[in-house]
């Protein structure tokens, strides 16, 4: 029988799905890198809660190895906030294996968030938040309320930083 894929499956790369605000830095993030010679483009953005339990389970009760250490609703993806970005090879398939020392610089610049070596393809924004208090928030109040606490704090951060220089 062969494998049918549903649409809790599916890898999404529409930025447009996403948050606007993050959508917009990433955007720039990688017409900048494409500027600076990297290959490289969102592999996954916006995550449905079903792939994020089943990339939790892969390599725990799944086969597979571990690709994701967060369950479901406690990665920033299901919040159109983190967006996977990965390179292209000479034949333009995707690859891990990049320059990430240089992209992850260009992302910075965008005011992203890099996870690092802990897992190099992966660029949030958060503005310092949990990804505990965006799912309290989300589950009382709805994503929009998280993406107006993120902007609040990203505010406080700029105006803490503006009055002490």
């Amino acid at each position: 029988m062969a494998h049918v894929v549903t649409p809790a499956q599916v890898i999404s790369r529409d930025l447009d799905l996403c948050w606007f605000i993050f959508g917009n830095k990433i955007a720039e993030g990688l017409a900048i890198a494409t500027l600076a010679g990297l290959r490289c483009d969102v592999y996954e953005a916006w995550r449905s809660p079903e792939r994020q339990a089943g990339l939790f389970a892969q390599g725990r009760t799944a086969p597979g190895n571990i690709v994701s250490w967060s369950e479901a609703w406690m990665s920033w993806h299901q919040y159109g906030c983190a967006a996977d970005i990965v390179f292209k090879d000479a034949k333009n398939n995707w690859t891990w294996d990049g320059p990430y020392e240089k992209l992850a610089p260009i992302m910075k610049a965008q005011g992203l968030e890099w996870l690092g070596p802990k897992d190099k393809p992966h660029f949030q924004l958060t503005g310092g938040m949990t990804v505990a208090e965006a799912r309290q928030i989300c589950q009382k109040s709805g994503v929009q309320l998280v993406w107006a606490n993120i902007i609040t704090r990203l505010s406080n951060v700029t105006r803490s930083a503006t009055i002490t220089h």
